[in-house]
């Protein structure tokens, strides 16, 4: 049996809302689940020189579709409860 899992990224772009819309999208789909992706902050930017190309521009989108443990967690609340 194929299971298909609906990855929720940076496609929210850290708005609590838009993360709500794609479980509900997941959901409407007929997906078996959804994956939140997240990066702890504190560890995943390097403060040290990082030669890396492209670094910044990761760092920026990074920060940008943050969302907290506290949002994490309840949307993996919301997801459970929609099933």
């Amino acid at each position: 049996m194929t299971k298909i899992i609906c990855e929720i990224g940076i496609n929210h772009n850290g708005d609590f809302s838009v993360a709500k819309k794609l479980i509900d999208e997941a959901k409407s789909s007929k997906s078996w689940g959804v994956k939140f992706q997240y990066r702890n902050l504190k560890n995943f930017l390097n403060k040290k020189k990082n030669s890396e190309i492209g670094k910044e521009i990761i760092d920026i989108e990074i920060k940008k579709s943050y969302l907290s443990p506290t949002q994490i967690l309840l949307l993996s609340k919301y997801a459970k409860k929609h099933k």
